[in-house]
């Protein structure tokens, strides 16, 4: 039950310092940098036990089926960044908030968002709409 907590503070808390507006931060870009590193990986941890989750609820084909596509939507907004603007997708908060500052990051940005959200959702239904903070009682 920790565990989960530390996830969804760390994941919370990532998402906030991602989507606070540019101006906000914008003299502490790097030195949120080792923060939001430090963050993220509780996010992965999440991100590997809700895959895990997937495969003990559905079949190994289902499950990798909607890993693939999960890796797909988490990539395939980075390889249309570089196609429009020939420089590589960002990958650190300095980098991420330097780039809403043109249309195209803001592009890359919502896309990845919506995608995820949509993929989360769409794995929660087929898994039958369980409880998402029955763990909390």
């Amino acid at each position: 039950m920790v565990l989960r907590a530390i996830i969804a503070f760390a994941s919370i808390f990532v998402a906030v310092l991602d989507h606070l507006p540019p101006g906000i931060t914008s003299s502490t870009h790097s030195k949120l940098d080792t923060l939001w590193k430090v963050m993220v990986l509780p996010g992965l941890a999440g991100l590997i036990l809700f895959h895990s989750k997937l495969y003990m609820v559905f079949p190994v084909w289902e499950s990798t089926s909607l890993l693939f596509a999960f890796l797909v939507l988490l990539v395939g907004p980075g390889v249309v960044y570089n196609k429009a603007t020939g420089k590589e997708a960002p990958a650190i908060h300095s980098e991420i908030m330097d780039s809403l500052t043109t249309w195209a990051g803001v592009a890359l940005h919502s896309g990845t968002d919506t995608a995820m959200a949509l993929y989360f959702v769409l794995c929660w239904n087929l898994m039958g709409s369980p409880l998402l903070m029955g763990w909390l009682q």
